[in-house]
Formats: structure tokens, sequence, C-alpha cells
């Protein structure tokens, strides 16, 4: 997992891998329940990344998906934004995936 890019961003956790960073996100939202909450396997990987229990708190919500938009990608985006976004990112995060991000927004 790369660094935080920082300058205010807030951290969050990803419901798919629980990471704890302020990375690009794609939050989904739907109807009571359909997305369901983190599996016990990725809320213990958002404990051992530092996650705070706000953020974990906030993960259960059923009606709320938070997902790192590489990690939406590859689960399956359910408006597949984020497979657009990432691609042509060749596996980049944090950082490097917002740079890449910027600059696909700036040639559109």
């Amino acid at each position: 997992m790369s660094d935080n890019i920082g300058e205010g961003r807030p951290l969050r956790v990803c419901e798919v891998c629980g990471g704890y960073d302020d990375h690009p996100r794609h939050v989904v939202v739907s109807a009571e329940g359909e997305v369901g909450v983190p599996s016990a396997d990725v809320v213990d990987k958002m404990v051992q990344n530092g996650a705070s229990g706000e953020a974990i708190t906030q993960a259960m919500d059923p009606t709320t998906q938070i997902r790192h938009l590489d990690c939406c990608a590859q689960v399956g985006c359910p408006d597949g934004t984020c497979n657009e976004l990432v691609d042509g990112a060749d596996g980049k995060t944090g950082a490097d995936l917002l740079a890449h991000l910027t600059q696909k927004g700036e040639q559109s």
C-alpha cells in the first residue's frame, strides 16, 4: 500500500481490502442492506491497518460501501465508473492514482 496523499484528505477504510488511508474512493449507496457490511476478515485488516473506531463504525452501515477506486473496479463497480477511471492506471494507488485521475480529467 502506498503512502497517504495528505493535504487534508480524510482517512477512510476500504470495505473491499481493509485499507485505511486517504486514497481515491467510490462510495456505493443502495437501499437498506443491499451492500451489506464488510466480512470479519476485512474488519480484521482495518484494525491491523490502524482504522479508527469511527471509520470501522461507518463501514458497518449496510446502505453504503466505501471502496478504493481500484478495489471497486476489481470486484465489479456497480455503475462501471471505476473501471473507466482506473483504465490505464497500471496498478497505481494513492498520489500516483490521483495524478492519473487528474491528468485524465484534463484530457476530457
